[in-house]
């Protein structure tokens, strides 16, 4: 499986191949290792097929600014660069509708959202107070989505919650008619374009979903609804 790689401070693994799966760890054989097993977890949820060959080949290395450990990133994937399909991009616009549902359903089986994962209460990151009950972490999964990434598209999004902001990005995106161009343009010395918000948008929610559910199941078990699949 082609495999892309961020560093600094941590490393951060990408499927070159699948849409959003992931590994992140202290070290690069870590992040590596994680990333195998997100991808069990992703294809269960998503019904993927698993790759043909899940042996990893590191295609490339970037080095980031940005602190890998504060589960931030700011690459370009080479894989991201190029035309995209239509069949391609539908596919990835519907695992990221898909991911908004999973966070909703997710986060309305925990009877209560204002419990608190101590580790990570009151501890600053780049982006303010890190997410420490499932309210906060709901919260910041749908911020994220209304107020920066449709503000880097300049899409004025529906505010009404996850799924409709979501939904609202793309049907603003294919209103333009040139999305499927996959042009790269830069916001605050970024890089971006259609596929990498295809994949910002998987990637952020699942990550923040992962911990809202460990969170939220080591307080109150198989009550937990598992609609992202993962193996904790």
């Amino acid at each position: 499986m082609k495999t892309e790689i961020e560093y600094n401070n941590g490393f951060t693994a990408y499927s070159a191949e699948l849409t959003g799966v992931y590994g992140r760890g202290k070290t690069e054989a870590e992040a590596i290792r994680k990333l195998i097993d997100d991808t069990y977890d992703y294809c269960n949820w998503s019904e993927e097929k698993l790759p043909k060959d899940m042996k990893i080949a590191v295609t490339n290395r970037y080095k980031t600014e940005l602190d890998v450990s504060d589960a931030d990133g700011d690459i370009l994937l080479e894989s991201e660069k190029g035309v995209l399909t239509e069949k391609e991009y539908e596919k990835a616009k519907q695992l990221c509708i898909q991911s908004a549902f999973s966070v909703k359903v997710l986060y309305d089986s925990i009877p209560d959202v204002d419990i608190i994962d101590k580790n990570k209460y009151n501890v600053k990151t780049f982006y303010g107070l890190k997410p420490a009950t499932p309210k906060e972490m709901f919260n910041h999964i749908t911020s994220v989505i209304i107020d920066y990434y449709a503000w880097i598209f300049k899409i004025d999004t529906e505010k009404e919650g996850i799924i409709s902001a979501v939904c609202g990005i793309f049907d603003k995106l294919e209103e333009r008619g040139d999305y499927l161009n996959n042009e790269i343009f830069v916001y605050e010395n970024e890089q971006w374009n259609t596929k990498k918000l295809l994949r910002r948008i998987i990637w952020h929610n699942r990550i923040h979903a992962k911990a809202m559910y460990k969170l939220a199941k080591s307080y109150f078990g198989d009550k937990i609804t598992n609609s992202f699949q993962f193996d904790i």
